[in-house]
């Protein structure tokens, strides 16, 4: 009999560390290239089913511009419109006078009774005026509302917009 050579049989997988430094570097490289493979294909895979590129809204990140309208105590109309866009309200008040002559409007914005825009104007050219705000979205309702008062006339006009 030779006792010089003995072969080791294992009847059951160890988790001894491996002979060459190198091969657990090859295998953690190997597993996480595959583990990237998987996670890129189920990504690129919804991005390939659709048919085209993803339709874009049509305001650029907001809501729908909100309008409302009405008449002033002689018969003068306003508009008051807003929208809302990146975590703010942009608000615009115009004003059509009935009369085109070159009288002067004041004019008032406010959010929950606080005042964002005054202004003084002549009607323009076009026959109207108007006041612009961009405000912070408060969080709850807001609520808008545009005063006028023409300077030369006396006639008022008041609108509110619930946002």
């Amino acid at each position: 009999m030779d006792q010089g050579r003995r072969t080791k049989v294992l009847l059951w997988p160890t988790t001894r560390a491996p002979k060459h430094k190198d091969m657990g570097n090859k295998t953690t490289a190997i597993t996480g290239a595959a583990l990237a493979l998987v996670v890129a294909a189920s990504v690129a895979a919804p991005a390939a089913a659709r048919p085209g590129p993803e339709p874009r809204a049509t305001n650029s990140g907001g809501s729908e511009r909100i309008t409302v309208s009405g008449t002033c105590d002689s018969g003068s109309r306003w508009t008051l419109s807003g929208r809302s866009r990146f975590l703010q309200i942009e608000v615009e008040g115009r004003l059509s006078p009935q009369r085109r002559k070159r009288s002067r409007w004041v004019m008032r914005l406010q959010q929950n009774q606080t005042t964002v825009a005054v202004t003084s104007k002549k009607v323009n050219g076009g026959g109207g005026v108007k006041v612009r705000a961009r405000v912070g979205n408060q969080p709850g309702t807001d609520t808008f509302t545009l005063s006028a008062l023409n300077r030369t006339t006396g006639e008022t006009c008041q609108g509110t917009l619930t946002f």
